[in-house]
């Protein structure tokens, strides 16, 4: 097996970049195995290589947005584009009828993410729960539902945020694999504190 990532228009990452610890990512992906279940034979279920696919797609979302929080903005972009559709639309807030933000596609969720943490020295999104289940006939659509705890380190002083939220997202098979078609975060709170270091 390889030990870097690459697809066309993507650039070479490597595993290590990608996974904060590989072993995560197997204890996450065998759980929704267990609740999700194997492909029913009338092609309406979602296989395990499925729900791995469509969990990286979160994978490489939480990624993506702190590579380019952490000024690596071609980095970030080149994980949006083989996460989401050309279009997708991807929004977020406490209201999805007035979502706080709303942009369509990778090339504008990389611009505005790097605009909204530019006052940033990092973020750190963290994925916890997730519920993956077919959409649909065929097999080819996909519902997620996961937890992201996401962390923001301000530039200036010892501020931090902490965003508690619910990614609600859907995804088509497409011919370079699984999309996401579009994501919105739904804010269950903000909190702003002090951090100790750095």
């Amino acid at each position: 097996m390889s030990d870097t990532v690459t697809e066309a228009g993507a650039s070479t990452l490597t595993r290590r970049r990608l996974f904060a610890g590989g072993a995560g990512l197997a204890v996450a992906t065998g759980a929704l195995w267990a609740t999700a279940g194997p492909a029913s034979a009338s092609g309406g279920g979602l296989s395990p290589a499925d729900l791995a696919a469509l969990y990286q797609l979160k994978v490489n979302y939480a990624v993506g947005t702190d590579l380019i929080a952490g000024g690596d903005l071609a980095g970030g972009r080149d994980l949006y584009r083989i996460t989401f559709t050309g279009n997708a639309a991807v929004s977020g807030g406490f209201d999805r009828n007035h979502p706080d933000f709303l942009v369509h596609g990778p090339d504008e969720l990389a611009q505005s993410v790097a605009s909204q943490t530019a006052a940033a020295v990092a973020t750190q999104h963290l994925l916890g729960t997730a519920n993956i289940q077919p959409s649909g006939h065929g097999g080819n659509s996909a519902t997620l539902t996961v937890y992201v705890q996401a962390t923001v380190l301000a530039e200036q002083g010892k501020g931090l945020t902490r965003v508690l939220a619910t990614y609600h997202d859907t995804a088509e098979r497409r011919a370079k694999g699984w999309r996401l078609t579009s994501s919105f975060s739904q804010f269950v709170s903000v909190e702003a504190g002090e951090r100790v270091a750095p």
